[in-house]
């Protein structure tokens, strides 16, 4: 029993999208989405036109992916209502290390909105002094998945989900891309917990800014690195805390009916 949601499709750069309809079919969770307009479920960025003029890009992945979690969550709203809870693991499939304890927090999914996204107008850290760091992560917003600005270090998307203990989690994003060159094939696990230890390290230092407001907002809420990639992972360190991955092999089963054209070797693909 499958579905179908209407996508319009995203035209890089503005302007008004293909009078073109798409439809995809959909698994049973998305269809629990509470946004419906006559009888079909708009999601514009699900599925971007692709043209020789227009190529599918990973710039268009990260937006698409900033979506696709945003359904992903919204498709789960219900649960809630009816007393359920799901871990985090089913939001973010075949997310390695399968025994990370993280992916089995229970979470609330509140009101996040299915069909539209929020594009960050500034950097989510950026550094005050050499001694102070400043973030703009959107704490307060519970409601959308961010897109973080462009050039934002560690960081290319989040999203704020409330645990059912009541622990407020940031779920940051990270996309890792392979070159056209195809020399960057891999990621290694140590180099995404440097990307968590630059995270972690301008959290500390906002703790000693001037304003209370801004050195308490981080107290008592927890973080997560997701690192998305279609490159393979390199093990290199046994422990990694607070940092998870969806990588080349995981990517399938991660994004299951939705194509991601040309990102991966076709023998990946779904």
């Amino acid at each position: 029993d499958r579905g179908y949601i209407h996508c319009e499709p995203y035209k890089d750069g503005g302007g008004e999208p293909s009078e073109k309809d798409f439809f995809i079919r959909i698994a049973p969770s998305f269809l629990r989405v509470t946004e419906w307009s006559d009888g079909m479920l708009s999601i514009p960025g699900l599925l971007p036109l692709v043209s020789d003029a227009m190529p599918w890009t990973w710039q268009h992945f990260e937006r698409f992916h900033c979506y696709f979690i945003a359904a992903t969550l919204a498709s789960f709203k219900r649960l809630n209502a009816h007393g359920e809870t799901a871990p985090l693991r089913r939001v973010l499939r075949g997310a390695q290390p399968e025994n990370s304890t993280e992916l089995d927090t229970s979470v609330c999914f509140g009101d996040v909105s299915a069909s539209r996204i929020t594009e960050d107008q500034l950097q989510c850290f950026t550094w005050t002094s050499a001694q102070t760091g400043k973030d703009n992560v959107n704490l307060t917003d519970s409601a959308t998945v961010h897109l973080a600005k462009k050039g934002t270090n560690s960081v290319d998307s989040y999203v704020n989900i409330q645990g059912v203990d009541g622990t407020w989690w940031t779920i940051f994003f990270q996309y890792k891309h392979s070159e056209p060159d195809g020399k960057e094939t891999k990621v290694k696990v140590s180099e995404m917990k440097e990307w968590r230890r630059n995270i972690n390290d301008v959290i500390s230092k906002s703790a000693l800014l001037e304003q209370e407001e801004d050195r308490n907002r981080w107290v008592g809420r927890r973080t997560l690195l997701v690192v998305v990639t279609n490159r393979i992972v390199e093990v290199d360190e046994a422990e990694h805390p607070g940092v998870v991955w969806i990588s080349r092999d995981e990517m399938g089963d991660h994004l299951h009916v939705f194509a991601y054209r040309g990102l991966l070797p076709v023998a990946n693909a779904c």
